[in-house]
């Protein structure tokens, strides 16, 4: 086999493989039970991802509500999933889901047990992602009589949470966020975790002894290569110090030390489409993984786990 059929192999495997994974998390619900529904990708079947871990002992549920909408419930359940130190390794890659931790907590929309939407916290007022809320998550199940009202698109894809629910939906989430923080301050460290691997940060922050050390990642990729070379382009200082200045890790101290307020910096201007400032430092990644051996979709690949642009769009995502 040329190495050229060995590239289209792998990459025809890779896309296997997230098809499986998203099936698996779309239609978990009809994969699971007694009758349950049997799909194949590439002939292996498909694998349930159970974004909850429902048969996990140290889940902690709150109570089911009912919300009403248009003469129909709208079922609510929260979980605040089990703190690190309860999985096993396979456990906590498991629950880490295909997405990541981060990109895991939130709301899960089901309608007619199909998911429409997964890891969102639908765009309500304050509600962002941080490393303290990543063991909450909501199930919300919704009836196909109420598409209208959540603004259902043609594709069952997306939902707008109703204008009647929102306040209630704010109320479950604050109410599940400031569990799963908890969890996280009393297993006092600092955690990403994404399926496959860790998200890489330029920064580490710890508790030692009563103590908060913040120190840079020695280990980040653009870090890493600094202290490497012998003698540092001027561009790849200036980006190294632009990454520092637009990352330090304020969300992961306020988890260590107080409570949450709303004007937390977000890295480049937070998420979407990366600004100039954000491309000028992903391309200096790029070009120094690119030097380490590394194909430019690995690159490509290692700046897409890589926070901030994990959250942002840009060359490396399009």
């Amino acid at each position: 086999m040329s190495v050229e059929d060995q590239k289209t192999q792998q990459q025809f495997y890779d896309e296997s493989e997230k098809v499986s994974a998203h099936l698996g998390l779309v239609f978990a619900r009809f994969l699971i039970g007694s009758s349950a529904l049997v799909l194949r990708v590439a002939g292996v079947p498909v694998s349930p991802w159970d974004p909850f871990l429902s048969c996990h002992p140290s889940v902690r549920r709150l109570p089911v509500e009912q919300l009403p909408l248009g003469g129909h419930a709208v079922t609510v359940q929260a979980f605040v999933l089990p703190g690190l130190q309860r999985l096993s390794a396979s456990e906590a890659v498991q629950a880490g889901g295909p997405k990541g931790w981060l990109r895991q907590q939130g709301f899960y929309v089901y309608r007619r047990d199909r998911l429409i939407l997964s890891g969102s916290w639908l765009g309500l007022r304050g509600l962002r992602r941080e490393e303290r809320y990543n063991l909450a998550r909501v199930a919300v199940d919704i009836p196909a009589e109420t598409d209208a009202q959540w603004q259902v698109d043609v594709r069952k894809a997306t939902v707008v949470p109703p204008v009647a629910l929102r306040r209630h939906l704010m109320r479950i989430a604050g109410l599940v966020r400031t569990a799963a923080a908890e969890t996280v301050r009393t297993r006092g460290q600092i955690a990403a975790r994404q399926h496959g691997g860790s998200l890489t940060f330029a920064w580490n922050v710890r508790r030692d002894n009563g103590k908060i050390n913040c120190r840079v990642n020695r280990n980040h990729p653009l870090i890493k290569a600094m202290l490497q070379e012998g003698v540092a382009e001027p561009a790849r200082i200036r980006a190294l110090l632009r990454l520092l200045e637009e990352t330090v890790p304020v969300p992961a101290l306020r988890v260590l030390h107080e409570t949450d307020t709303a004007d937390d910096p977000e890295p480049f201007g937070g998420p979407g489409e990366a600004n100039e400032q954000a491309r000028q430092v992903a391309q200096q990644m790029f070009e120094v993984l690119v030097s380490q051996k590394r194909s430019p979709e690995e690159a490509r690949q290692v700046i897409r786990s890589t926070q901030p642009f994990d959250q942002l769009r840009g060359f490396w995502n399009s």
